[in-house]
């Protein structure tokens, strides 16, 4: 076999094969950078969905807060209706005692004037009590 022969046939031999090569060269090149790109849209992915979850996140927080802010304020009034109950029924109690102090004595007072009408004017009748006070008397 020539040298041409040979030459030719390293050629023939050699040129697919290198074309064959280039091809999977190429293909794992590209392999590559694809795990590159996807790996990066993968963590872009990641960063996004953290930051749609953190506005999830403060969105939820607030509205919290602002619920928080309303119960405290219904609260607020609530305590201060409570207070001004109490003071009325402080109030009304005191009333109610000091009431019951001055029904005992008028009560004393009327069983005193009746025991000295009897003394000065035996035999006089007075006249009947009113029914809500005639247990009393």
């Amino acid at each position: 076999m020539s040298a041409a022969e040979m030459s030719a046939l390293i050629g023939a031999i050699a040129s697919p094969v290198l074309a064959c090569v280039g091809v999977v060269v190429g293909h794992l090149l590209g392999h590559r950078a694809g795990l590159r790109q996807a790996e990066a849209a993968v963590a872009d992915a990641e960063a996004h969905a953290r930051q749609v979850v953190s506005a999830d996140w403060k969105a939820f927080a607030d509205s919290l807060q602002t619920r928080l802010a309303a119960v405290e304020t219904r609260s607020a009034a609530t305590e201060t209706r409570l207070e001004a109950a109490e003071q009325r029924a402080l109030a009304a109690e005191q009333r109610a005692s000091s009431a019951e102090t001055l029904y005992k004595a008028a009560v004393r007072y009327l069983r005193q004037i009746v025991a000295w009408f009897n003394q000065r004017w035996p035999g006089e009748q007075l006249p009947p009590p009113p029914d809500e006070l005639a247990g009393v008397l």
